[in-house]
């Protein structure tokens, strides 16, 4: 088993999310990886200050969006194509839930500081 004294496994839950968004991820491969159970890297994703796991995945992935939306990345369809969104419908909901905007919005707004701002205030997708 990996250990990681104190907070650092949660803290390193949230940077190995945050670096492995650019797929699908899936609680059971978080905590695989890790080496724990699911209640555990759900307490660990709370510990860092985010409603669940699932919350701290899904901003990862608009982390990802927006880096590719800053890239001058043509289409939305391309977007989620390259970061394996199952349709462009689901990219265009996370980004309107989480941000109040349209992909063409955030990218006009400037993609990664209303990302960041976002990733600041955690746990507000739900």
């Amino acid at each position: 088993m990996l250990e990681y004294p104190g907070w650092s496994r949660a803290v390193a839950v949230e940077g190995w999310c945050a670096r492995n968004a650019y797929q699908p991820l899936h609680v059971d491969w978080v905590a695989d990886h890790f080496r724990v159970d699911r209640k555990t890297i759900y307490r660990d994703a709370r510990q860092v200050g985010w409603h669940d796991v699932l919350h701290l995945i899904a901003a990862a992935r608009l982390l990802h969006v927006a880096a590719l939306i800053m890239e001058s990345v043509p289409t939305v369809d391309r977007v989620a194509s390259r970061l394996w969104f199952q349709s462009t419908a689901v990219l265009y909901h996370l980004v309107k839930r989480a941000t109040g905007k349209t992909p063409s919005e955030l990218r006009d707004a400037g993609a990664m500081l209303v990302t960041m701002a976002f990733w600041r205030a955690r746990g507000r997708l739900g």
